[in-house]
């Protein structure tokens, strides 16, 4: 049985969801997000 934490109630939940309704893949990126141009999720900053 897995715990009742956010991860597991709310966002796998909705990662799981718009994975099958709308095709899209999740990542997790919490202190894992540097924004250069090959980053992880591929973001632009603008200053």
């Amino acid at each position: 049985m897995s715990p009742m934490t956010d991860d597991s109630l709310v966002q796998q939940t909705t990662a799981d969801y718009l994975h099958k309704q709308l095709g899209w893949d999740s990542v997790y990126a919490y202190n894992n997000e540097d924004f250069r141009p090959d980053s992880l999720m591929n973001r632009k900053v603008t200053l």
